[in-house]
């Protein structure tokens, strides 16, 4: 006989998304059964095969509240964050003993810890966030560096120098992007190196985002869920907060020096918000952080990264694929017959549209191109955001200290503000382009 159930889970998302698996593993275990949950994060069950629309005012419907009580004993008995909640479910569908004498006793079949997150086709089809947002096609991980303000044991103090770290080690060739956040409650420092997308996600795109990354690095937190159910390389700052055995996933490098100092010598601290504040935070600059994150360099963190793709995991692009996604980038207000005959011509790679000031600071300043041609962007809509000049503008974005860019102007109101700006030599007027631009 079926069961109509609904599962509440009222958590953090890495805990919902770490619940999939056992919600998963009961509709599998029991196929003719009826099940939906309920959750704060909905968009983390979209897609799912296992779930059924069900009504809280159906009298046949059994609603239950579902935790984790079994992480007060997983120091001792090493179980997983995923089967706490599996044991949990259990122990619900199990209370009632007229539930039991109807349905018998409800024992979950289990078929593995990694979470579950289910992409339509049409997802899988769309341009990754990164592509569209920064018109780059080049591999990247997630960095995520921030964190909740009441809770210090999961802020790593060096990401600053985990990503200079990262970026000497890729040299451009594969990419960091920083999300996270950006509501109350929430701190995530800006970051130099990175692309970022820090409150530009919702929950289902921040899913979508990472299906298209190579991994995610950060502190114990919803990235690395994510990372875990995608099956992705990931690198996890854990500190001494929590032993990996709790939430462990095989593929992910779960840093932590549980054993290595007396706070947390024989299993993690478990503190942070509510359940107190740690007792070993040590002066870094004008910061205090818990002595468990000073003992994880950063240089040990980008290397982790690194390791995937050395080992064959993931692969490194070639010079060739790097300097193919920084080709020729034209910028141009509107298209016209003589810019497409240009753009045929040349084999232009990449064609932005610019219709705001802020569009352009982000091609020119995120995209790292080896070529900007500047065709008919109007000087009116930077005129009006307070430059008086294009050059004005170019200036002010720093394009001058980026030495291997080549910018060619197709134009002739180009030429006046090229001669206005003074960058030594890095970036030249090309008449020859203006010429052709005539001719055609």
């Amino acid at each position: 006989m079926a069961r109509k159930i609904i599962l509440i889970q009222s958590q953090s998302p890495g805990d919902i998304l770490t619940m999939t698996r056992p919600v998963g593993d009961l509709k599998l275990t029991n196929p003719d059964w009826e099940i939906d949950v309920r959750t704060p994060c909905p968009e983390i069950f979209e897609n799912n095969p296992h779930l059924t629309q069900l009504e809280e005012n159906d009298p046949e419907v059994e609603i239950y509240n579902i935790g984790y009580p079994k992480i007060n004993d997983c120091g001792w008995e090493g179980i997983h964050f995923s089967d706490a909640f599996r044991l949990d479910i259990e122990d619900k569908l199990n209370s009632d003993p007229k539930k039991v004498e109807q349905y018998g006793i409800t024992k979950i079949v289990k078929t593995g810890l990694r979470p579950e997150l289910w992409m339509s086709d049409q997802e899988k089809s769309w341009f990754n966030q990164v592509h569209c947002e920064f018109f780059t096609d080049r591999p990247f991980w997630i960095i995520n560096a921030g964190r909740k303000v009441d809770n210090e044991l999961k802020q790593y103090a060096f990401w600053q120098d985990v990503v200079d770290e990262f970026n000497n080690l890729f040299q451009e060739k594969v990419i960091l992007v920083q999300i996270g956040h950006s509501g109350p409650g929430h701190i995530h420092p800006k970051l130099k190196g990175v692309f970022s997308l820090v409150g530009q996600t919702s929950t289902r795109q921040l899913i979508r985002l990472m299906f298209n990354a190579c991994g995610s690095v950060g502190p114990i937190s919803f990235q690395f869920v994510i990372s875990a159910a995608f099956g992705q390389p990931a690198v996890v700052v854990a500190g001494g907060k929590e032993n990996h055995r709790w939430h462990g996933y095989d593929g992910i490098d779960y840093k932590n020096v549980i054993g290595k100092l007396d706070c947390c010598k024989y299993g993690g601290c478990w503190l942070g918000g509510i359940k107190g504040e740690c007792k070993r935070l040590v002066k870094v600059g004008n910061v205090e952080t818990p002595q468990c994150f000073t003992m994880i360099t950063p240089l040990e963190i980008a290397r982790s990264a690194y390791q995937y793709h050395l080992g064959g995991i993931l692969r490194i692009p070639t010079n060739e694929e790097t300097e193919k996604d920084r080709k020729t980038i034209f910028l141009l207000e509107k298209e016209d017959a003589a810019s497409k005959i240009f753009i045929k011509k040349f084999g232009i790679h990449r064609v932005i549209t610019i219709n705001t000031v802020e569009k352009l600071s982000s091609a020119v300043k995120t995209t790292i191109p080896n070529i900007v041609v500047l065709g008919n962007v109007d000087n009116t809509n930077l005129v009006t955001s307070g430059y008086d000049t294009l050059a004005a503008f170019l200036h002010d974005l720093g394009l001058e200290s980026k030495s291997n860019i080549s910018v060619y102007a197709c134009d002739e109101k180009w030429k006046t503000n090229f001669n206005a700006l003074d960058v030594a030599k890095r970036i030249e007027y090309k008449p020859s382009l203006l010429e052709y631009m005539r001719v055609i």
